[in-house]
């Protein structure tokens, strides 16, 4: 067995007996408690993410930290991690008598929309959704082990059945996009691949009657809940790459999808939230532009890490 197989089923035996979301959040409530955290991040896998071209591969977290003048991080964050899960971590949070002194805030518009995402059965969480939902504040140890997740068979099949319709490819089951995306081998991939997968992670349709966003508006009212200086940053996708597949369309879909997320952020949060903008408009900006991913290079981790320091008020405030 090689290498990379035995890490693989590590995970996967790491994973099925520890919930590694609950695991993050039990160390941050620790942190908290001991008035330890200048800057709690609640956000996605943007946070955890290089790219190999990076010669400097310093994660978000600690960029933040830095250019917010050395302010003490937590992060709670993973992949798939949308507006549900990042309302429900606040809500435990906010039960305990500390705070940090800023919040900051991610949003990738396909984990709160896209159902390739929100109806994965890696994604979805369903354990820690319900571990969340069952805990009522977080006075005592929120427990990890034993609550981990391990999809069947069956959660797999289901999801292949689902249906969703696209701007460029139609009404088709998950499983006929994934059937043209899976086992592809290396890049360079060919540019009809290319279109599918685009159209798969950021052409699906949706209106201001998609549940993903009342869930962000209830995410937008906890954050003003909670009382802290907060920003939020929006995780683009490789908006260039995107037009060079879907010339005059794709952005005007991507930021029609934004315009909506956003909306309904501010519609519960209203002025207690500030969206910033980085500025991401290069290729050299994404990890890898190809593979239609919100994950950044060390430039563009940078200017995201640049514009939170400008937005948040007092010692945090502007670049170290």
């Amino acid at each position: 067995m090689s290498p990379a197989e035995l890490r693989a089923r590590a995970r996967t035996f790491r994973n099925r007996w520890v919930n590694q979301e609950l695991k993050q959040l039990e160390a941050v409530r620790r942190r908290l408690l001991r008035d330890e955290v200048d800057v709690l991040i609640v956000s996605d896998s943007s946070v955890s993410s290089y790219s190999v071209r990076d010669t400097d591969r310093t994660f978000m977290p600690t960029l933040i930290s830095r250019q917010m003048g050395g302010a003490r991080v937590a992060t709670v964050a993973g992949p798939g991690y949308g507006a549900y899960l990042h309302d429900e971590i606040l809500r435990v949070l906010s039960t305990l008598p500390n705070r940090p002194k800023a919040l900051v805030i991610s949003n990738a518009i396909r984990t709160n929309t896209m159902k390739h995402v929100t109806e994965h059965p890696i994604y979805n969480y369903p354990g820690t959704r319900a571990a969340l939902a069952g805990t009522k504040d977080a006075r005592h140890r929120i427990r990890a082990l034993g609550r981990g997740n391990d999809p069947t068979p069956e959660r797999y099949a289901a999801f292949e059945e689902l249906k969703v319709t696209t701007r460029w490819g139609g009404t088709k089951t998950i499983g006929d996009f994934r059937a043209h995306v899976k086992g592809v081998g290396p890049q360079p991939w060919p540019v009809e691949l290319e279109r599918v997968l685009f159209d798969y992670f950021h052409g699906e349709l949706f209106d201001e009657t998609h549940p993903g966003l009342q869930d962000l508006v209830r995410l937008g009212r906890r954050i003003k809940e909670y009382g802290v200086p907060a920003a939020l940053y929006w995780c683009a996708p490789p908006m260039e790459r995107g037009e060079l597949l879907f010339p005059g369309e794709f952005r005007d879909q991507v930021m029609a999808n934004w315009a909506l997320t956003r909306d309904a952020l501010l519609a519960g949060a209203g002025d207690s939230l500030r969206i910033v903008d980085p500025g991401l408009v290069e290729e050299d900006d994404w990890d890898d532009p190809q593979n239609a991913t919100e994950h950044f290079t060390y430039a563009g981790r940078v200017k995201i890490a640049d514009a939170l320091a400008a937005a948040l008020p007092g010692p945090y405030g502007g670049r170290a």
